[in-house]
């Protein structure tokens, strides 16, 4: 028999008012708690019955667990933790209705490290009270789990630029390297696909070991320029390119350059001055041609030629800052996935339920005034109403996630008192200390 079937097998009424009652407290349970609790629904207050079910409920498929008490107590301590102790109540005992129980989003929200106490935390709680199917999901699938499947959802859409732009630098890269070590064995592909490997702990990796994994894949990939001296010479550039009057000293060396490469015949010691509209023009676009990268590039030549010519190759220079900007556009795609791997997955099952017909009022009815915020905010951009913009952009969506809570009186932290969605409205406001923007 499978643990599924001898779940269901041997479940009880005893079993659901347990489940139904840990569900229904907060935080971890104390088992004379749940034993008083029995005694009132069933007349259960035999100390062993009720432990051996208790353990019973822990063992597989497990639908709690037991807990370290935060007090000095020689009570045990029970909870539901994890979306899957929610998925296997929802297999052993179906007449519960996780949803009811506010404990059931809490333990979603905690599986992806969110709680109520953020905005994040919160637009998730919203979407999974209006979105059955959502709710459903997570727990069936887990939200973490849902969460790395949705890397292709925005590799496939938004992400999609990003991508082929960090995967031309890693092929280009390749083809640097493999035109000078021909006998190469690791193929363009596999090397890709090692690199696109390292997305999910990107964030943890820094320059230096990521220069490291790449000298100890790509054998002779810098001759004489040390991780340590390219190091400091980029130290260099980024302290001189936030020093105002370098950055200045630099940028009026290339407009003079590009000034006397235009007009060979203008003075070397000075700007020539304006005489024609076209001259304007001109000098404008030589401006606006000297971009950051420029200046970057000028102070990394400066610095090399300053302090590191013993014998070093600039070919050593330019391979280290295209491993570099790999490292970059990596992390940079990795922050815009992190940023916006939440709303795919609210706009998945958005779509999933307009799609199949099971959206309700209060879904559609949520996502249409979310979007029409973003409108709002895009209209007071145009009209360059800051004030209003600022206030709108921080403020809008509780507004509507104030109307969801108080419909569904969930989360009560929020709801507990309230009257109306104004009063949980006022509550969100002044917890995250914007009273100053109403």
């Amino acid at each position: 028999m499978t643990s599924k079937n001898k779940c269901i097998s041997s479940w009880n009424a005893t079993k659901t008012n347990i489940i139904a009652f840990i569900l229904a407290s907060d935080g971890d349970v104390a088992e004379p708690d749940i034993r008083k609790h029995l005694k009132e629904k069933d007349n259960i207050i035999n100390q062993g019955t009720v432990n051996r079910i208790l353990h019973e409920l822990q063992g597989e498929p497990a639908c709690i667990e037991s807990c370290e008490s935060v007090k000095r107590s020689r009570s045990n301590y029970w909870n539901v933790t994890k979306t899957m102790h929610l998925r296997n109540i929802k297999t052993c005992c179906s007449e519960l209705h996780l949803s009811e129980y506010e404990k059931s989003y809490i333990t979603i929200l905690q599986e992806c490290s969110e709680d109520i106490f953020s905005r994040n935390g919160l637009k998730i709680y919203t979407h999974l009270l209006v979105s059955t199917s959502l709710f459903n999901e997570c727990i069936d699938s887990g939200i973490e789990a849902l969460l790395a499947r949705a890397w292709n959802m925005y590799l496939c859409g938004d992400g999609f630029k990003n991508y082929y732009s960090t995967k031309q630098l890693l092929s280009d890269f390749y083809s640097l390297y493999n035109t000078d070590n021909p006998d190469f064995k690791l193929s363009e592909d596999a090397f890709i696909k090692q690199m696109e490997e390292l997305y999910p702990k990107i964030d943890d990796i820094s320059e230096k070991p990521f220069l490291r994994l790449f000298e100890e894949k790509f054998p002779g990939l810098w001759e004489e320029m040390s991780i340590e001296t390219f190091l400091k010479i980029k130290a260099e550039v980024n302290k001189r390119m936030n020093e105002s009057s370098a950055y200045s000293s630099v940028w009026k060396e290339c407009f003079n350059e590009k000034i006397n490469e235009k007009f060979p015949d203008s003075s070397k010691k000075q700007v020539p001055k304006v005489t024609s509209s076209k001259f304007e023009r001109e000098l404008n676009l030589i401006s606006d041609g000297i971009s950051g990268e420029t200046i970057q590039e000028r102070m990394y030549q400066t610095i090399l030629n300053e302090e590191f010519q013993d014998g070093l190759k600039e070919k050593d220079l330019t391979v280290y800052k295209k491993v570099i900007a790999m490292l970059f556009m990596m992390k940079k795609q990795k922050e815009a996935f992190d940023v916006s791997r939440i709303g795919l997955l609210l706009k998945h099952f958005f779509d999933h339920d307009l799609a199949i017909g099971t959206a309700t009022n209060e879904e559609i009815g949520f996502v249409k005034k979310i979007k029409t915020n973003v409108e709002i905010v895009h209209d007071y951009e145009e009209s360059r109403d800051f004030k209003n913009e600022i206030r709108f952009e921080v403020l809008g969506d509780f507004l509507q996630e104030s109307e969801i809570f108080f419909k569904f009186n969930k989360p009560l932290f929020f709801t507990d008192g309230c009257n109306d969605s104004n009063e949980v409205y006022l509550k969100i406001v002044n917890y995250f200390g914007l009273q100053s923007l109403l």
